[in-house]
């Protein structure tokens, strides 16, 4: 369980092998001259993920243990896509029903918050942030609007508040914008297909 990559103009890189098939990607871009190159984050179906340096510069000679920086197991099903916020975060979308943040400032993964969907599997993600904001925006306050698509907005708000509070913080860290986030499954007892919209601009 290999993945190979190919650079325009440049010789194919191989990564691993994995304990399972590489799911999704996402590309933290390198900040300043102390970061000497790229971080690609590479999700695979088991819930891990594995952190390598990327950058024309390293040697074509490099293998996989040399490139990679770290891993860790951020979910306990498949993780089905992931998305760089801002210069230090990687936000990672479950089967397990969860989306969860992470920051990537050191040599490991350190979880900064979970929005959860209990019973309801995520399949995909899209985050915009606006074009006037970016990062280093301050965490600002509470109270994003919360839709999950289905008819249910602000379902189990009390219950769930604060850790939906974290949640919106730590993307509001990056800017402001909003995340779209669809999932279910199919089946007799499968879940609804649904959309969970979060707005994380500062009301």
């Amino acid at each position: 369980r290999l993945l190979t990559l190919r650079r325009s103009g440049d010789s194919e890189r191989v990564l691993g092998p994995f304990d399972s098939p590489a799911g999704c990607l996402a590309r933290i871009k390198a900040q300043g001259p102390e970061e000497e190159a790229d971080r690609l984050c590479l999700c695979c179906t088991d819930g891990t993920v594995y952190v390598y340096r990327d950058s024309p510069e390293i040697s074509k000679s490099e293998g996989d243990s040399e490139r990679r920086l770290f891993s860790w197991r951020a979910h306990q099903a498949n993780i089905f896509d992931c998305q760089a916020v801002g210069t230090d975060r990687l936000l990672t979308c479950s089967s397990d029903g969860t989306l969860k943040l992470w920051d990537l400032r050191d040599a490991e993964a350190r979880h900064v918050a979970t929005f959860e969907k209990k019973n309801y599997p995520f399949h995909s993600m899209h985050l915009v942030f606006r074009d006037d904001t970016g990062s280093g925006c301050g965490g600002g306050a509470p109270g994003a609007r919360v839709d999950d698509g289905v008819g249910n907005a602000d379902a189990d708000a009390d219950a769930e508040g604060e850790e939906e509070e974290g949640f919106v913080s730590g993307l509001r860290g990056a800017g402001e914008g909003i995340l779209v986030a669809a999932g279910g499954t199919t089946g007799m007892f499968g879940t609804p297909w649904f959309a969970q919209v979060i707005d994380f601009s500062v009301l």
